[in-house]
């Protein structure tokens, strides 16, 4: 499976269901913190369990660049 395809799905499965929990359970200010919905906190967590964060900038021009050629 490619970048690409790992990418779709993990926004599939992890990141667009959260679209509907916002507009249940919006996330708040309090006490100068952001309170965050509990899938908010697992969504995080599986981007950064899955090395998201450790792309570099060439990764992602290759990505791009990936899609271009499509």
């Amino acid at each position: 499976m490619t970048v690409v395809e790992h990418a779709a799905h993990f926004f599939e499965d992890a990141i667009e269901p959260l679209d509907e929990i916002s507009d249940r359970t919006p996330p708040v200010i309090k006490e100068g913190w952001v309170r965050l919905p509990a899938s908010f906190v697992a969504a995080y967590r599986d981007y950064y369990d899955n090395g998201w964060p450790s792309l570099s900038a060439d990764d992602v021009g290759w990505i791009r660049g990936c899609l271009q050629k499509q």
